[in-house]
């Protein structure tokens, strides 16, 4: 079964790309391809002109608890990071309380993790995630478990925490108001096999309040996108 087909694209250093397409095409395997968790059939993928395997992938799951240790507290999970990253032991509480406050999570930063809310959990998951540094961040629709007030609180979040580190970004999306609003260019995608479609820039200015949902200018990149959306599930 060929799942993606045909996928030529480089990824601007230090840009959030968002990936909107259908169940079938393929954005869970080409994250697997891009995390080296998978070998692509043909082709390749490089970071910073280097292997797969040389890079420092970040990783934010759809259900945080794939990849969290429930039995830390949640500095203690940011810190797992920074192990990772051989940050000295004296600087690990400092840094990891540092990513916590910024995205206002430091208040629960002794709570055990298994004791968090949804939200919660999830912001301390984006916390380890930036703490690690990684050359490319992959985030598969970290969001979409949670209610629609606290993904709007999410996304205003992460928009801000992202420009303040400028970390190459690759996010997966079902919701088109979260794909344009976040991304600097939205790639849709046809199914069966995944490529493709059309990339739209999205050049708003930063920082993006939330407001922006409801600007005109807003629906009409929105709906060039989900244009592009129907047309490809046509295919």
């Amino acid at each position: 079964f060929k799942a993606i087909d045909k996928i030529n694209i480089k990824i601007p250093k230090g840009s959030f790309t968002t990936i909107f397409g259908p169940n079938g095409s393929g954005k869970s395997t080409l994250f697997k391809i891009i995390a080296g968790l998978e070998e692509p059939s043909s082709g390749s993928v490089k970071i910073n002109d280097q292997p797969v395997e040389r890079a420092r992938i970040g990783f934010v799951f759809q259900n945080y608890r794939d990849s969290m240790l429930t039995w830390r507290s949640a500095i203690g999970n940011v810190m797992l990071a920074l192990e990772a990253r051989g940050v000295p032991e004296k600087e690990r509480h400092d840094l990891a309380l540092n990513f916590l406050e910024k995205v206002n999570m430091a208040h629960i930063a002794e709570k055990p993790f298994y004791s968090l809310s949804g939200g919660q959990a999830q912001l301390v998951s984006i916390a380890r995630a930036f703490a690690f540094q990684p050359d490319v961040l992959l985030m598969d629709e970290p969001f979409s478990a949670l209610d629609f007030q606290t993904s709007l609180t999410m996304m205003e979040t992460l928009a801000k925490l992202w420009q303040e580190e400028s970390i190459t970004t690759l996010f997966i999306s079902h919701d088109i108001d979260e794909a344009v609003y976040l991304a600097d260019q939205v790639m849709v995608l046809n199914p069966n096999p995944g490529s493709i479609r059309k990339i739209f820039p999205v050049t708003f200015d930063r920082p993006r309040p939330l407001s922006l949902l409801s600007d005109k200018k807003f629906f009409e990149v929105r709906s060039k996108v989900l244009h592009e959306f129907r047309e490809g599930m046509k295919v």
